[in-house]
């Protein structure tokens, strides 16, 4: 899905717009990265998003950190997951974000625990480019997830606005 944005994006189908006021990191997923070699188009569409600070990790491609997420590892050992989590979060950290993007959905649930205790949001990178293309993220979270005004934008994270 990212390569089919990024496509639309270099072929001007697609325009973000509105700003996303984040300053944001990007997680490779191991399955998109290293298994199949993609990390230069989720950076070309957070690089498209109006509004972001984006600063990339020091380790891309073969080399990138783990989330403890994939292979069923959150099941079997719950606690290695968590540590493995907590160190993705920590050099997240170091980089001065507030924000920890990726595409993975199985790196959101350990990653955003992690992130809890860093106060650091876990966001994807589809939700996060629908919002600067003006579509309104729904479904269990309601908006994007934003701690930093209070919760999922400032909007409830039932959808509705209502706790």
């Amino acid at each position: 899905m990212v390569e089919l944005l990024a496509e639309l994006l270099r072929a001007g189908r697609i325009t973000p717009t509105v700003p996303v006021e984040r300053t944001i990191t990007y997680h490779d997923p191991c399955r998109l990265n290293k298994r199949k070699g993609i990390w230069q188009e989720p950076r070309e569409i957070l690089r498209a998003i109006p509004g972001l600070t984006f600063h990339d990790v020091d380790r891309v491609t073969q080399w990138s950190y783990c989330s403890g997420g994939g292979g069923g590892l959150q099941v079997e050992k719950p606690e290695l997951t968590a540590a493995i989590s907590d160190n993705r979060l920590a050099a997240a950290a170091t980089l001065g974000v507030d924000t920890l993007v990726s595409a993975c959905p199985w790196s959101e649930r350990p990653l955003a625990a992690a992130g809890e205790a860093r106060d650091v949001d876990i966001v994807d990178i589809h939700e996060l480019l629908a919002e600067s293309l003006g579509i309104t993220v729904g479904g269990s979270r309601g908006e994007v997830g934003d701690r930093r005004s209070g919760g999922c934008a400032g909007g409830g994270c039932c959808g509705s606005g209502a706790s």
